[in-house]
């Protein structure tokens, strides 16, 4: 159940950021954070990773929606994984419902994390990301352990 809560605690933090960046920054206006490498910049991505698939919101959030159902029944399998499976899939989760949320109530993604030689992100990417790679470790050192 830990888990959960994290997961939750990931989306609510994800959505403070998008309504703080959204009241203090006009869209498509960027402010450097540190120096040139990092910058606070306030976009909208109608699509998935890297703007593929654009302008399809809603096939996304059912995408998201289908994703976010099959983790919810594979929890039961991760607990084969220990605690490092729950924080992976915490992190999915969380980061999931933090992007669902913006595709259903707005009809885009709220992003802002912009490193100048990536595409501009938000914490519920980051969070979905870190969560796959791990996710990714756990299961190669299983494959490989055992």
């Amino acid at each position: 159940m830990t888990y959960v809560l994290l997961a939750l605690a990931i989306c609510a933090l994800d959505r403070l950021l998008k309504a703080w960046v959204v009241r203090a920054l006009p869209l498509w206006a960027s402010r450097p954070l540190l120096g040139n490498w990092l910058y606070l910049t306030h976009v909208r991505n109608t699509g998935a990773a890297f703007g593929l698939f654009g302008g399809n919101a809603l096939l996304l959030a059912i995408i998201s929606m289908a994703l976010f159902v099959a983790l919810f029944f594979w929890r039961e399998h991760l607990r084969s994984l220990g605690t490092w499976g729950y924080l992976a899939l915490a992190l999915i989760l969380g980061g999931a419902l933090g992007n669902m949320y913006d595709r259903l109530a707005y009809g885009y993604v709220i992003d802002f994390i912009d490193l100048r030689i990536w595409p501009v992100f938000n914490l519920a990417d980051s969070a979905v990301v870190v969560g796959a790679l791990l996710l990714v470790v756990i299961l190669w050192r299983q494959e490989f352990a055992g």
